[in-house]
């Protein structure tokens, strides 16, 4: 019996809505092929634009090619990643706006990115208004410490004429003294401002001994890994006595983990009596939590409350668990650690020739290293980029992450954006290049790197027997190449919208705008942005029905759109369209914030905070604000700022809020920038400076911030950081005094009173007294009462004059008393009942119903 010839059929699959098509190929036996490799349902298939779809069969023989979008991560610091969504075409967007490479993404004022993709398709950005120099080409190279030679000597003279012995660490304190492990000679060194050395711990002989008393009477064995916290204690990884000391401020000695004994066991319990091996880098976060590399058991391990537990690490070296859980990986001699100011850990992998991240939530991934030897990857991400034998890390508020490259004698930066550079050695073992470039200097098998607040770093030339600084060069940005702002009013609220232009692209807070685009304005309204044909700028508040609102997110909320859950949440929490009800704002905040969502998160750590829908918990806003502020949320670093300066779950720091305040300054968040002018006019935390305040308040006043446009008001007329100026004095309290602002009212006021600035004016000034009175504002009450006794501005009229003088003491405002008993005096016991209880109707009324 003959068969007939099997010929193939062809089946035309549509790849969704993109026009396109491929052809399967059905086989004899029924199955089906796609050039020549066989598909079954849920197989994938890559196009050449890089589109991924999935195809299936459904069970009448109909195939379906549907897309399969997916999420990149391109991170702008360490700490703060982009998200862009990839779609049909080979297209990316960020928040519905198209992203091409070479597209630039502003982070307020100061910070620019430039996202571009790689022949290989992956994503990376690099630093607009960084550096334009080349990464060899940044800094300048100096020894501080050290004359090269192995040995000990050089005590109460210049650092740089003193001998160490294979020093291991060198770090800064606040006050600017640098310590270093001087590990061959078993002491830890201190070199101060003027650049003087001194022994602070450690006889020289090797062994254990001094725990409660001096330092400099304490016995360490080969000291390595070294921080200084913000309280001035000294850690020291003690690693041949297995155990991590503290010197404190006061000169004593103490451990504060590890018996002496090498080994592993005491997580759950004191971490004094814990056993560790060979630990050979410690360090703390601003949350209390100490940290250390126990690399002899190749764990990272926490100390917090006095209590040990591990963090990273099963104990088992060897490479495993990126992505997944940090307890549950595997480590192979970890080395030095750090951490960023949210609280990721950084931990040298040294013989996995990496650099892993522990993030927030305990999971694990590599932050620079494939996992071979060797040195190559500049340019390219920190995970496609090739180190060898990394023992030191470093991490500057800036966005910086630094790793030492021993085997390569280099030094390596982990950009802002994730791409990797070097920045210091020429990979040849040597010593040489002191006062030039550190790209073409000699390093000799260096080991500890630190930042220091002023941008610099300390290197630990070990073998070089030396310590040597890296200064960073810097180059002028040429004006074209610089955001500039464009201010936008928003109607007639007296506040703007800063948009920051770039060639001929614009954005709003990092993301691009064009005209007929809608924003929101600082209380929730919707204006739409147009643009005119001469350029200008313009906004229309646009109208919007929050109960239609409410449906409509309500219904994508459900369905777990994490945007329309913090709408919600945002509508129950002003009471917007629905019932204020904070309980369910909370909820809907949590649910996004389960999803990743920055605003949300945010939204979470003040509901905490303030106690609203739910009972107060510094710890979980503390918590929350910072998971936000890993997410690149301005809010969350903000808010940071406010836990510090508050010492709300936190030990009060005002150098650590600066530090919050600034990198939420930089993504123009306004209140921020309002509370950096405010510490560095009062030099709180960082050093008093009127022409910085001035220039952060502008920055704020700009927007709209109405605390921000007083504090410039009271500049010029103070003339602290600007020339004294009436004039602008009373434009900017004018502007804040318009928005409701009391303290400018009363201001303005005053000003009309003297002619400062304006025409004098008593009826002005009487105008604008009231207007701070009826706010409770004591000077607007004691100035306004005194208008009354006067007849300044007023019709004379000791009842109402009363009233207000009351009201003025009352509220603290001593200077009222005087003219309180002088008016009292000339009236009559009935005029006194009379104004006795206009002013108790008044202050029941929140002076609503006042004379």
């Amino acid at each position: 019996m003959w068969r007939a010839a099997f010929l193939p059929a062809t089946v035309r699959v549509a790849l969704g809505t993109s026009g396109n098509s491929v052809e399967l190929q059905t086989t004899e036996s029924g199955e089906y092929t796609l050039g020549g490799q066989l598909v079954s349902s849920g197989s994938s298939l890559t196009t050449a634009d890089g589109d991924e779809y999935e195809l299936t069969i459904d069970n009448r023989g109909t195939w379906t090619a549907t897309l399969v979008s997916g999420s990149i991560e391109v991170r702008l610091t360490p700490s703060i990643r982009l998200m862009l969504e990839r779609v049909q075409g080979g297209r990316f967007f960020h928040d519905d706006r198209s992203v091409l490479s070479g597209s630039v993404v502003t982070r307020g004022a100061y910070e620019a990115f430039r996202l571009e993709r790689g022949n290989e398709g992956e994503w990376f950005s690099t630093p607009f208004l960084g550096d334009f120099l080349p990464a060899a080409q940044r800094y300048d190279i100096e020894t501080l410490i050290g004359v090269g030679i192995y040995g000990y000597g050089g005590d109460h003279r210049r650092a740089s004429t003193a001998l160490i012995a294979n020093p291991y660490y060198a770090v800064t304190d606040e006050q600017g003294n640098i310590f270093v492990s001087d590990s061959g000679n078993h002491r830890i060194r201190q070199v101060d401002s003027q650049g003087i050395i001194r022994t602070v711990a450690g006889t020289g002989q090797p062994g254990f001994a001094g725990d409660g008393g001096p330092a400099v009477y304490a016995q360490l064995r080969n000291p390595r890994g070294i921080h200084v916290d913000s309280s001035g204690t000294l850690y020291v990884a003690d690693a041949g006595n297995h155990r991590i000391r503290m010197i404190h401020p006061w000169g004593t000695i103490t451990t504060l983990a590890g018996t002496g004994q090498s080994g592993y066991n005491g997580d759950g319990g004191l971490a004094r009596i814990a056993q560790l091996s060979n630990p050979s880098g410690v360090t703390t976060d601003l949350f209390g939590n100490v940290f250390i590399s126990d690399t002899g058991n190749h764990r990272v391990r926490k100390v917090s409350g006095g209590s040990i537990s591990t963090v990273a690490g099963t104990g088992a070296a060897g490479y495993g668990g990126d992505d997944g859980p940090a307890v549950s990986a595997s480590l192979q001699i970890p080395t030095a650690i750090t951490t960023d100011l949210i609280g990721n850990v950084y931990v040298a992998d040294m013989l996995n020739h990496r650099v892993r991240e522990i993030d927030l939530d305990g999971g694990i991934t590599t932050a620079i290293g494939i996992g071979t030897a060797g040195h190559s990857g500049d340019g390219r991400m920190g995970a496609q980029a090739q180190i060898d034998t990394p023992v030191g890390v470093a991490w500057d508020w800036s966005g910086g992450l630094y790793a030492v490259d021993r085997k390569s004698n280099a030094v390596r930066a982990i950009e802002p954006l994730g791409t990797v550079s070097t920045v210091a050695g020429v990979r040849a073992s040597g010593y040489g290049g002191d006062g030039g470039l550190a790209g073409l200097a000699q390093l000799n098998a260096p080991t500890g790197i630190a930042a220091t607040s002023d941008g610099k770093l300390l290197v630990a030339d070990t073998r070089n027997h030396r310590v040597r600084r890296l200064a960073p060069r810097r180059q002028v940005i040429p004006p074209q190449q610089v955001p500039t702002q464009v201010l936008v009013p928003l109607g007639d609220s007296g506040q703007s919208l800063r948009l920051w232009r770039l060639g001929n692209q614009f954005s709003y807070f990092g993301e691009s705008v064009s005209s007929g685009d809608e924003v929101f304005g600082w209380n929730g309204e919707r204006y739409r942005l147009t643009r005119s044909a001469t350029g200008q700028w313009h906004s229309r508040l646009v109208p919007t029905d929050f109960a239609e609102a409410a449906v409509e997110y309500r219904q994508e909320a459900l369905q777990g759109d994490a945007d329309a859950q913090f709408e919600l949440g945002w509508l129950y929490f002003q009471g917007l369209g629905i019932p204020e009800d904070n309980a369910a704002a909370l909820r809907w905040f949590t649910l996004a914030a389960a999803q990743g969502h920055a605003q949300s998160q945010a939204a979470v750590g003040v509901m905490y905070r303030e106690g609203y829908g739910v009972l107060e918990n510094p710890s979980e806003a503390l918590n929350s604000f910072r998971r936000a502020a890993n997410l690149g949320s301005p809010s969350g670093l903000h808010y940071l700022g406010m836990m510090f300066y508050n010492g709300e779950g936190v030990t009060r720091d005002h150098s650590v809020a600066a530090q919050f305040f600034r990198l939420a300054a930089f993504a123009d968040h306004d209140e921020a920038q309002l509370w950096l002018g405010f510490l560095f006019e009062s030099g709180n935390g960082v050093p008093q400076s009127y022409e910085e305040s001035i220039k952060w308040y502008l920055l704020s006043a700009e927007q709209g911030n109405l605390n921000s446009q007083s504090s410039l008001g009271s500049a010029y007329y103070s003339g602290e950081g600007v020339s004294q100026d009436y004039v602008q004095a009373a434009q900017w309290f004018r502007r804040a005094a318009n928005q409701g602002s009391a303290s400018a009212q009363s201001f303005l006021g005053f000003l009309y009173t003297q002619g400062h600035g304006v025409s004098r004016n008593d009826r002005e000034s009487v105008r604008w007294f009231r207007r701070a009175a009826e706010q409770g504002h004591a000077y607007g009450q004691w100035a306004l009462g005194r208008a009354y006794v006067n007849g300044s501005g007023a019709t004379p009229n000791s009842i109402t004059a009363y009233v207000w003088l009351s009201l003025a003491v009352a509220n603290g405002e001593d200077r009222a008393r005087r003219d309180l008993s002088e008016t009292e005096a000339g009236m009559s016991s009935s005029e006194i009942r009379r104004a006795q209880s206009l002013v108790a109707t008044c202050s029941e009324s929140a002076y609503s119903n006042c004379p």
